[in-house]
């Protein structure tokens, strides 16, 4: 995955084994089922315990251009907790041709909104019809907790 300024997704690594030798500037994260407040943020000097779970989206402001190489064993199948209100997700595994229809049906999610550089808060509501992408997060709104189960 190629980066200037984007969201991904990784399998219980802390970022500082993602970002080495990438230049980034922080790193923030949203957890929508967790007590008190749901952002998490770290600088690079904090990395290390920064650590992301399977199917956790987050926000990477790289300072220059590179790449994030992820590497490790993909599930046959994940299970992703979502809980009322907006999630920052992202496709865990390697799933092929999974739509964003697809993702509401199985969630009941009524608004799913992606990443886009030229907007000023750089999102944009997704088509139904769109294909979903390993290595990009996007928003999801659930009206109550549910599992999110998608094929590896």
């Amino acid at each position: 995955m190629v980066l200037d300024r984007s969201e991904g997704l990784i399998r219980h690594a802390a970022i500082a084994d993602l970002g080495a030798g990438l230049a980034w500037s922080d790193v923030w994260a949203y957890d929508a089922c967790a007590a008190g407040t749901p952002w998490r943020v770290a600088l690079p000097s904090e990395g290390a315990s920064f650590a992301l779970g399977l199917g956790a989206g987050f926000w990477l402001n790289a300072s220059a251009a590179g790449s994030l190489l992820v590497v490790g064993a993909v599930p046959a199948s994940a299970r992703v907790a979502l809980c009322a209100g907006w999630n920052l997700v992202g496709l865990p595994g390697f799933a092929i041709g999974v739509r964003v229809a697809d993702l509401k049906l199985a969630t009941r999610a009524d608004a799913v909104v992606g990443f886009d550089p030229a907007d000023p808060y750089h999102t944009r509501p997704l088509a139904d019809a769109e294909i979903l992408a390993t290595g990009q997060g996007l928003w999801a709104r659930v009206p109550a907790d549910v599992t999110w189960v998608v094929a590896g």
